[in-house]
């Protein structure tokens, strides 16, 4: 009864290792690697090992981008071409027999899909000069709220990059202003004078 238990279990052990499964991470197994783009948008798997290779390619938000099965013989160097691809963060995962390794590629500008910045400062008594610099939204809303919270401006822009502009609200009662700044990814700031 041992034997069949202890067959059993290097066998289930041993049949693990033949092929990842989703979710089977074994670090430092797989030997891949991913380069910069080499052209505009081509970037370059670099493999060393024997075997069965599988990579799956995903996005940002983990939909399966692409699969690719490869027999490797002693390793492989496979381009990629994300020129059909939006720009943003993917994923390739490469299994063999050994493992799983995720290898994170940002593709395009996504490194300028950073937070925009905004800056709002007093010109002039009720004037103020808001900069916004980075914004990749396609439309930006900018609500200025008195002091009881109530919505007194909205300037929606319809541009991407960056913008200034300055508002006037001597026309506006005394006391304070809120600006809020929100893009299509939420709020980016709010600021009080």
């Amino acid at each position: 009864m041992k034997k069949v238990l202890i067959s059993a279990a290097l066998l289930t052990v041993l049949g693990a290792n033949v092929w990842a499964n989703p979710g089977d991470e074994v670090k430092g197994a797989v030997k891949a690697s991913v380069t910069t783009a080499t052209k505009n948008g081509v970037y370059n798997l670099v493999y060393q090992g024997t075997g069965m290779v599988k990579v799956v390619i995903t996005n940002a938000v983990g939909e399966v981008v692409m699969v690719d099965q490869i027999n490797a013989e002693g390793g492989f160097k496979r381009p990629y071409n994300f020129t059909t691809q939006p720009s943003g963060s993917y994923t390739l995962t490469v299994m063999d027999r050994n493992g799983k390794a995720s290898l994170p590629l940002v593709h395009g500008n996504a490194f300028a899909q950073t937070r925009p910045k905004v800056q709002i400062s007093p010109v002039q008594d009720k004037k103020f000069q808001l900069t916004m610099l980075g914004s990749n939204s396609e439309q930006v809303s900018v609500n200025i709220y008195d002091a009881a919270a109530n919505l007194v401006f909205t300037d929606n822009i319809e541009k991407q990059g960056s913008f200034s502009r300055v508002y006037d609200l001597t026309k506006i009662p005394a006391g304070s202003f809120t600006f809020e700044v929100v893009s299509e990814d939420g709020v980016v700031t709010k600021k009080q004078f």
